[in-house]
């Protein structure tokens, strides 16, 4: 864990985490890529003044969870365990808060009362952006002073939140659901899909953003994180795809084979139901590693190829659900913001996300219809799947009688 001197009255920010001195942390809604706060609210200074032990899962040896205890202050006697990056950013710099504690109360809270962190934090981000816009009145938030950090607000708005009173109603269904019902806002809502967006500005960090947009279930990182693209290194790219850009961050040029690969492997560990932080993340469960361990289980022996044309096969059944209930390429798209403006500040300053080029690539590469998005009968046959575009054939006809 690298240690940060916090007697010291500044602090680089290349001294912190890799999203900090990148340029691509969420800051007030995605207006920013950097918080000036940033090691205010550092997992640094959470190890240094807070952790007391670590937690893993049961029998894990590489234990990647936190307990904290808050010793002092308007919260003193406070505790409980993480918050990991998710809930931690999001309750930080994504708000635009600047004390720790805070943060660490809206945790907890999250946590008692059943809500997802980085939705609700999205929600109330979402809401506090268009406070500064002008869009928000004070009366239609309860009164509550939404402007940017306000840690009152923050936490009497996750209570709202979680027992739907007031301008919490609007907010319980999502940022999405939130703006429909308000009638306004729905190009500022940081989703795909309906599902809230990570602690990850898209624009600098465009494997990411890919995945986020073609995501099955939305804006989900899960389903693919390609996490190597932190590295910045051309040479991964080189080896792993013949492209040299895939690895590079801030590069549009490769994801299509970053994505779909990172998919097929995040596939194949979801199915065997191990961990995403070791498995996938470390680079320790490769396709052949994984044909080791399906061996050693079961007994079934396949080559590595056919491990990930089994992920292959789960991405493109749940490409056919979604088919199935209406979704196109017109669905797989992000937020206006990422495409259309740039990161105004820090090391990812003047970039967008290059939507297009990087479905068109994906679609090539997944051998899916360019413009629709619908896997290819030649591809899902080609997969044992044929049955599905047999299926949604029969539902066009049944729609056009």
């Amino acid at each position: 864990m690298l240690r940060v001197d916090l007697t010291r009255q500044k602090t680089r920010v290349s001294d912190l985490e890799p999203d900090l001195a990148a340029g691509f942390l969420p800051t007030r809604h995605y207006t920013s890529g950097v918080f000036e706060h940033a090691w205010e609210v550092s997992g640094e200074r959470l190890a240094e003044e807070y952790n007391v032990k670590t937690r893993g899962c049961f029998a894990c040896t590489i234990p990647c969870s936190r307990f904290y205890v808050v010793k002092d202050g308007k919260f003193a006697g406070l505790y409980g365990e993480g918050p990991e990056y998710e809930a931690l950013g999001s309750f930080t710099a994504r708000v635009g808060n600047s004390d720790l504690d805070v943060a660490l109360k809206a945790n907890d809270m999250c946590n008692r009362l059943g809500l997802d962190a980085l939705t609700t934090a999205e929600c109330i981000s979402w809401a506090m952006e268009l406070h500064e816009r002008g869009m928000l009145k004070r009366s239609e938030a309860d009164g509550l002073d939404l402007s940017w950090g306000n840690g009152e607000a923050i936490l009497a708005l996750i209570e709202k939140i979680a027992r739907r009173e007031g301008f919490g109603d609007v907010l319980a269904d999502g940022s999405r659901a939130a703006a429909e019902k308000l009638g306004r806002g729905v190009e500022l809502t940081m989703q795909v899909k309906g599902l809230d967006l990570i602690m990850a500005d898209p624009r600098g960090l465009k494997g990411f953003g890919l995945g986020f947009a073609v995501a099955s279930r939305g804006g989900d990182h899960l389903r693919s994180e390609p996490f190597i693209e932190l590295s910045d290194d051309p040479r991964r790219g080189e080896e792993l795809f013949g492209v040299p850009e895939a690895t590079l961050r801030l590069a549009h040029r490769g994801k299509g084979k970053l994505v779909s690969y990172f998919e097929d492997w995040c596939a194949i560990i979801d199915a065997l139901e191990t961990c995403k932080n070791i498995m996938q993340n470390m680079e320790i469960l490769t396709f052949e590693r994984a044909a080791e361990v399906i061996e050693a289980a079961t007994g079934m022996r396949m080559p590595a190829s056919e491990v990930r044309r089994a992920g292959a096969r789960i991405v493109n059944i749940e490409r056919m659900f979604n088919v199935r209930e209406g979704v196109r390429r017109r669905d797989d798209t992000l937020p206006r913001r990422f495409r259309e403006e740039t990161l105004p500040e820090g090391p990812s300053r003047g970039t967008v996300f290059e939507q297009e080029p990087m479905l068109d690539e994906y679609y090539a590469e997944r051998g899916w219809d360019q413009r629709t998005g619908i896997p290819t009968r030649e591809t899902l046959e080609s997969l044992g799947l044929g049955y599905a575009a047999d299926e949604l054939r029969k539902i066009k006809a049944s729609e056009r009688n």
